[in-house]
């Protein structure tokens, strides 16, 4: 765990700093997950980053835990979170098996460009969905990255090696996500792609029964 915290670590200042690539996207993904949230909530966001989605989210909900495995990141969210004058979202430095282990459960549970740099991500999303409360959502913007890396694969594989880069990238398709979540016991409620992308923003609501 702390050699993977120090790799995003180094990535802190770069994110906090640069220009999300695409605004006018991810203003639609933040609108279309508060069409589904309520004043009353508690959500959690697993591999929060800086913190600017939780900082978004939290005006229409009661309350936001976020986690991130790396404590440079959660510090610049801090940063957000005052900026922006909230006071009910709690940046906590964990990581995702030390989240999913925790025997909480939340209204929604956002994972957010995650999924694909877990071990393991279709069992991953079985402990995510654990946390949900029945009727729960889960949010995920996931890159289904089948087919699409190529040599880059070799490149991802040999920064890992070196400490550069995040040391797990999965590569699976859309249709493989949306089985992982039929599995999982969810039912998607709303699903999008935006043209020219690989991630898929979908929102799945969690079986009363599951």
């Amino acid at each position: 765990m702390r050699r993977e915290s120090s790799i995003w670590d180094r990535f802190a200042k770069s994110y906090y700093r640069k220009p999300i690539k695409d605004e006018a996207a991810y203003r639609i993904k933040l609108a279309t997950t508060q069409e589904y949230l309520r004043p009353d909530m508690h959500i959690l966001e697993l591999g929060c980053g800086t913190g600017g989605t939780a900082v978004a989210h939290a005006p229409c909900v009661a309350h936001v835990t976020a986690t991130d495995i790396s404590p440079r990141m959660l510090r610049f969210a801090e940063e957000r979170k005052r900026a922006a004058g909230v006071d009910n979202v709690t940046f906590t430095p964990a990581s995702f098996e030390q989240t999913v282990q925790s025997g909480e459960s939340y209204d929604a549970v956002l994972m957010l460009s995650l999924l694909h740099l877990l071990d393991e991500p279709q069992e991953s999303l079985r402990k995510a969905v654990g946390m949900l409360k029945p009727d729960g959502y889960l949010v995920s913007n996931t890159p289904c990255l089948k087919g699409e890396l190529g040599i880059f694969r070799l490149l991802i594989a040999v920064g890992g090696w070196l400490g550069l880069l995040p040391p797990v990238v999965q590569s699976f398709a859309e249709t493989e996500l949306m089985d992982w979540f039929e599995t999982a016991g969810l039912k998607v409620v709303h699903n999008w792609r935006p043209e020219g992308g690989n991630a898929v923003f979908t929102i799945c609501r969690k079986s009363a029964s599951s």
